[in-house]
C-alpha cells in the first residue's frame, strides 16, 4: 500500500525537477520572500491639530516592533503625553487620532493574521487595549471566508480606507460588507446599525 503512494510523489517530484526554469518564472514567483518596510517614522495628526502620534522604529526595521509617542500642543508648547513600544510588527497598517487624544491602531503592516486587529490608546488612562483578529470577526458576526474576501487593505479584513466620524472621536471601518465602529472612550467594538 505505501508503495501505491510513493510513486505519484515520485512523478510529481520529477516532473517538478524537470520544469523549465522560464517556466517557474513566468509564475512571477519572487526571487525573496522580502517586505517593503516602512518609512523609518511616520506622524498623524488628529483633525482639530492638537494631537500628533508618531511612529518610528529606533534601529532602522532591524527589530519589527516600533514605538510611538503621542504629543499634544504645537511648536515649541508640544508636550509628550505617551510613549511606548507598540505591539504591532513594522507598526499599524492604519492609525487614526480623535480629537481627544485617544489613538486607534488598525492591523498590522505584514499580510498575516493580526495578533492586534484594533489597538486603542488611551493616553489620559496611560492604557493600550487591543483586540484580535477574533474579536472583530465576533464583533462583525461574519465568517472568516466572508471577511477575507472583502478585504482590500492586507489580506484578512480591513475592506476600505478606514476614518474617524463627523465628531472625530469613533473610527469606522469598512470589513466584510459592514462598517466596525471602534468607539475609543468606551474601548469597545460594535457594528454600524
Amino acid at each position: 500500500m505505501a508503495q501505491a503512494y510513493l510513486y505519484p510523489l515520485f512523478l510529481v517530484i520529477a516532473s517538478l525537477a524537470m520544469a523549465p526554469v522560464d517556466d517557474i518564472a513566468a509564475n512571477n514567483i519572487p526571487a525573496n520572500d522580502s517586505i517593503t518596510l516602512p518609512p523609518a517614522s511616520r506622524v498623524v495628526e488628529s483633525k482639530n491639530g492638537a494631537f500628533r502620534f508618531r511612529v518610528y522604529t529606533t534601529d532602522n526595521w532591524r527589530t519589527p516592533f516600533p514605538r510611538g509617542t503621542l504629543s499634544v500642543g504645537s511648536g515649541s508648547g508640544q508636550r509628550v503625553v505617551w510613549q511606548g513600544k507598540l505591539p504591532h510588527q513594522y507598526g499599524p497598517r492604519f492609525t487614526l487620532v480623535t480629537i481627544t487624544g485617544d489613538v486607534i491602531l488598525l492591523d498590522g503592516r505584514l499580510n498575516i493574521k493580526p495578533t492586534h486587529a484594533v489597538s486603542i490608546l488611551n493616553a489620559s488612562k496611560g492604557s493600550l487595549v487591543s483586540f484580535s483578529y477574533e474579536d472583530v470577526l465576533r464583533s462583525l458576526k461574519v465568517s472568516p471566508a466572508g471577511l477575507a474576501e472583502k478585504a482590500r487593505f492586507g489580506s484578512w479584513w480591513i475592506s476600505n480606507k478606514p476614518s474617524l466620524d463627523g465628531s472625530g472621536n469613533l473610527a469606522l471601518i469598512p470589513a466584510g460588507g459592514k462598517t466596525l465602529v471602534v468607539d475609543a472612550r468606551q474601548a469597545k467594538l460594535y457594528v454600524k446599525p
